[in-house]
């Protein structure tokens, strides 16, 4: 059948658009999903062509297979897998922007150093994950790298991803085929050796080069030329043809282009390198060294010039000058006043305190990406799509998520456990007591206390209420837990009772992998949890400030200070919280008007809210 001509056509519930492209694969069309009211691409195949070519139709559904299981926010997102008379069909996150060839098109063919590197580190983090699975992504290239409206990177397309469940082309005579594209393929692909996770950072390499130089790595353009290039050239230095280039930045790109895989960094590496390239570039102040990476530093020999006591200006009178230059005022002159943990609300003129950890949804910021996460999570809920599965890191804002839902959607009536805290009690037992049925005994049915907890929770409510189970800290390997969950989801009625499953970012994947029921993990598409952008960092302090400390203008950061913060937060509230409450502990120690990035700096030292005495220990040593 034709693919190009499919627009205005149904797909089960989505509604053809508009045709965005042809590839090797098959067509992409824009489409809308009439259920959860949202755009989304559908990439399509023929059936014929698939009957007839059994490797493209196992490629096909290996791309949704691997790519379903990586749920980051620098990974398009995989909503559904299904088939409808001709066609078998991938509904996926619709990215509304360019790709990173053509970003580099409308810079006059080269990306900005500095662009490049952020977005070079947010491909190795997608790349990470994905290594911690088995998966190889196969054809990392520019054109698979897409920006979204926001400017963050997503790989797309994989199409060509090889991992454990991969079938006959993961193995040992299917490797040997020649897949990929020919500038950006490394030596294992190009004579048949088994494809690992390096060889995608080969291939990261080769397409960072081609970003950032201008030119692919290699000049040659035919099939026998690539392959001489890079399975025998030498690896080409960036230098050469950008002299600018940081030198740091160029000897990275030659380490992942590096013939033989295992001198390759890994992505974790790379990732932990970069950042700690990018703070030194937003600093304003050049440290000593390195700051300790999340992950061991790439360039062990990597060094830094000290800068030495003797070198610094004169500190002021009653000040002390530190070895990387911080000017700090002695405890004589500054600590008159300062008592208690959170004395700074004096010297700042709050009325509360901004950044304290206080559980309450009205201090709950529902902009930014929780603003998406709470409408598609009250969506799934009432269409009947259940569990919802919630992910991300500790410390996301999942639990606020949560709690935000019955605040936004009157009819939802949200209940939480925590597994942790349940110490052997039924999770049913546990909810009737925390409505009020205290006269339960744990041997009663599932059916009865089902209908026991939900007679008591919604005696009151209306008749189209539903009452939802969240069940915060899921441990995929409690299988207890998840069969009584898996029961009362066979218990309850469908649009009255409702689940959401909260966990680790790999929770779909380990649900899968440990053998529960499959209904806990294919009822709805698991919805990640994303740190927020530097913009919606910016928005929330000033929230946090405005609306919880009472101030009038704010926290006024530089953009130094800025990019610090969230490059070493990752945008996650809890650690926003914290370095924020630390910062403003040491600039009021230190008697400064505003929050400086010497103090932004020292503040991330600890991942814990400092009171004024610790706060006083770090400034001293």
């Amino acid at each position: 059948m034709t693919l190009t001509h499919l627009a205005g056509q149904w797909l089960g519930p989505f509604q053809l658009i508009q045709l965005l492209g042809i590839g090797a694969m098959g067509a992409v069309y824009l489409a809308r999903d009439t259920v959860l009211q949202r755009d989304v691409a559908v990439k399509i195949i023929a059936k014929g062509s698939a009957d007839t070519d059994p490797d493209r139709r196992d490629r096909f559904l290996r791309e949704a297979r691997a790519a379903a299981r990586l749920l980051h926010p620098n990974v398009v997102q995989i909503f559904q897998v299904g088939e409808d008379e001709d066609v078998r069909y991938i509904a996926m996150e619709y990215v509304h922007g360019l790709t990173m060839a053509q970003a580099a098109k409308q810079q006059g063919g080269r990306l900005p150093e500095q662009f490049g590197i952020e977005k070079m580190r947010e491909a190795a983090a997608a790349l990470e994950l994905a290594a911690s699975f088995g998966i190889s992504h196969r054809d990392v290239k520019p054109a698979n790298l897409l920006l979204n409206a926001s400017g963050t990177l997503k790989i797309a397309d994989f199409g060509l991803a090889s991992h454990p469940e991969s079938g006959p082309l993961g193995s040992a005579s299917a490797s040997r085929t020649l897949e990929g594209t020919p500038f950006y393929m490394s030596p294992e692909q190009w004579t048949g050796q088994e494809i690992a996770p390096p060889s995608d950072i080969y291939s990261l390499g080769c397409t960072f080069y081609h970003l950032l130089v201008g030119r692919t790595p290699y000049s040659a353009r035919d099939l026998a030329g690539c392959f001489q290039a890079h399975c025998h050239a030498p690896v080409p230095d960036p230098k050469l043809s950008m002299p600018d280039i940081d030198p740091l930045l160029a000897e990275l790109l030659r380490r992942c282009m590096a013939k033989r895989p295992q001198e390759r960094p890994s992505a974790g590496h790379i990732v932990a390198f970069l950042e700690d390239m990018l703070m030194l570039r937003r600093s304003s102040v050049r440290p000593r060294e390195l700051p300790e990476p999340k992950r061991p530093s790439l360039l062990s020999t990597m060094e830094l010039s000290d800068t030495r006591v003797s070198e610094l200006p004169p500190a002021p009178k009653g000040s002390v000058a530190t070895p990387t230059g911080t000017i700090l005022v002695s405890s004589s002159t500054a600590l008159g006043h300062f008592t208690g943990q959170y004395s700074y609300r004096d010297h700042f003129g709050l009325t509360g305190y901004p950044f304290s950890d206080i559980r309450q949804p009205s201090s709950f910021w529902d902009a930014g990406p929780y603003a998406w996460i709470l409408r598609t999570l009250a969506s799934q809920i009432v269409a009947g799509q259940r569990p919802a599965i919630l992910v991300g890191e500790p410390g996301s804002g999942r639990t606020f998520v949560c709690e935000m839902i019955k605040n936004k959607v009157p009819r939802i009536h949200v209940f939480t456990i925590e597994p942790q805290l349940l110490f052997g009690t039924r999770p049913l037992v546990s909810l009737c007591r925390q409505v009020g049925a205290t006269a339960i005994s744990p041997t009663l049915s599932q059916q009865f206390l089902v209908d026991a907890f939900l007679g008591q929770a919604l005696l009151r409510a209306g008749p189209d209420a539903i009452a939802v189970l969240v069940v915060d800290g899921v441990d995929p390997e409690d299988h207890d837990l998840l069969m009584e969950l898996h029961d009362i989801l066979r218990c309850a009625p469908l649009g009255r009772l409702s689940m959401i499953l909260v966990g680790a970012p790999d929770l779909p994947a380990t649900l899968a992998s440990n053998g529960v029921p499959r209904e806990l993990y294919t009822g709805a598409q698991s919805l990640l949890l994303p740190g927020m952008t530097q913009q919606e960092m910016i928005e929330y302090i000033d929230f946090r400030m405005r609306s919880v400390g009472g101030s009038g203008r704010g926290l006024k950061l530089d953009l130094a200070s800025q990019q610090l913060l969230h490059a070493r937060s990752g945008g996650s509230p809890k650690l926003i919280n914290i370095y924020c409450h630390n910062a403003l502990t040491l600039a009021a120690l230190q008697g400064e008007p505003e929050v400086s990035l010497s103090s932004i700096r020292l503040g991330m030292k600890s991942k814990s809210y400092l009171t004024a005495d610790a706060a006083m220990a770090l400034l001293r040593g």
